[in-house]
């Protein structure tokens, strides 16, 4: 990454109200892989740009996620139990709701910085689709369906869109062949999907009693790749999800019922969609260590996970 890129980041959540660094720094302090950001570094040097030409968008990624991570917050049941308390639980319900206003017209401006129409508007457009993903899964939530097109359209549009425009924004800024454009974003729509595959692991493999992940999505209703594998094998099992509204007792539902073989067939299907993003840059002149590196880490994170 990028030197100084926390401190950073960090910056460009500072206003005047304490409110905004607070909030967001407290959201930001989650850490992560930075997985996004990486993306946008890596297509830069592989391009042959210089990072600091690009460095507003990387930050523009992240702080798009945190707004997304705070207003999702908001929107979820309070009554579900975390170990670690969420900035609205911290801060407060308003407080969150307008430091997630503030930090996604921030990465905007950030986006808008570089004086390029396309940069912004690819942006603007990935916003767009990602909102829309969002209300569809919340059409389907508490419907356990088993339609695995419309889980992966679902997770295209909230998650691997962002991963998408990851990969595509620094080439806007340069000219490459359209060949080169739509590899960058295959290779970014299919590292995204990948990525939502290993956190549905994630969230039904705690590692310990204090994983604030766990479970959590089948309590909120949400419909996972594990759960459409599980729900093809117990079909009886989704009519009981869904009279069940109390979240001991999806819990405990599910848990019954995974098996390692669930999640062998939900690694091997994030192993297909990594395969195919690095497919599509080994037929350009792009591929580096450091893309490849990516899906790479993705994978072993997949396998440690099943592998504890």
């Amino acid at each position: 990454m990028f030197p100084d890129f926390e401190q950073g980041l960090r910056a460009a959540v500072i206003s005047s109200t304490s409110y905004t660094s607070d909030v967001g720094g407290y959201t930001l302090a989650s850490g992560g892989a930075r997985m996004r950001s990486r993306i946008v570094l890596a297509v830069t040097a592989a391009l042959g740009l210089k990072s600091e030409t690009i460095l507003p968008v990387a930050y523009a990624v992240e702080l798009l996620h945190t707004a997304g991570l705070l207003h999702d917050n908001l929107a979820e049941d309070p009554e579900i139990s975390r170990f670690h308390p969420t900035a609205n639980q911290v801060y407060g319900d308003k407080p969150a709701l307008l430091v997630g206003d503030f930090i996604s017209s921030r990465s905007l401006e950030l986006a808008g910085s570089l004086g390029s129409i396309p940069v912004l508007h690819q942006m603007t457009r990935a916003i767009m689709t990602m909102a829309e993903g969002e209300l569809k899964d919340h059409e389907l939530r508490g419907q356990f369906h088993t339609d695995i097109g419309t889980y992966l359209e679902i997770i295209t549009m909230k998650t691997a869109t962002l991963f998408e425009y990851c990969s595509r924004a620094p080439g806007l800024l340069t000219r490459i062949s359209e060949a080169q454009s739509e590899a960058l974003a295959t290779y970014g729509r299919s590292v995204g999907i990948a990525y939502q595959i290993r956190e549905d692991i994630i969230n039904l493999t705690p590692q310990t009693d204090e994983d604030d992940h766990s479970y959590r999505d089948i309590v909120l209703g949400r419909t996972t790749l594990p759960l459409i594998y599980l729900l093809e094998k117990h079909p009886a099992l989704r009519a009981e999800l869904i009279r069940s509204a109390d979240p001991a007792k999806r819990q405990a539902l599910i848990r019954a019922h995974l098996t390692p073989e669930i999640f062998l067939a939900c690694r091997n299907q994030a192993r297909s969609f990594l395969d195919q993003a690095l497919t599509a840059l080994r037929k350009t002149a792009l591929f580096t260590p450091e893309l490849e590196a990516i899906p790479s880490m993705i994978q072993a994170s997949i396998d440690d996970r099943l592998s504890s």
